[in-house]
């Protein structure tokens, strides 16, 4: 993987548009994690993302289970109604 993933750099401001049951539960994590604001908490996200799908481009051979960030947008609304 290029560039180190946890240092912060210039900041770039990007607009992201999520339906409003994906944002209350997001509202709930970061608030009990203890972040300041949304986009520590985003950021923090995305991070985690990066690691785990350069984890998984490494794994060989055949997968078993499902992943949410393999999960199709519906898919991901199903469980979250759940």
């Amino acid at each position: 993987m290029s560039g180190d993933i946890s240092m912060e750099q210039e900041l770039t401001r990007i607009g992201v548009s999520l339906p409003e049951n994906l944002l209350e539960k997001f509202d709930e994590i970061i608030t009990k994690r203890g972040y300041s604001c949304r986009s520590e908490g985003i950021r923090d996200a995305i991070r985690s993302y990066i690691r785990y799908y350069a984890w998984m481009s490494e794994v060989e051979g055949e997968r078993a289970g499902r992943s949410p960030w393999c999960m199709t947008t519906a898919e991901r609304s199903c469980e979250l109604a759940a």
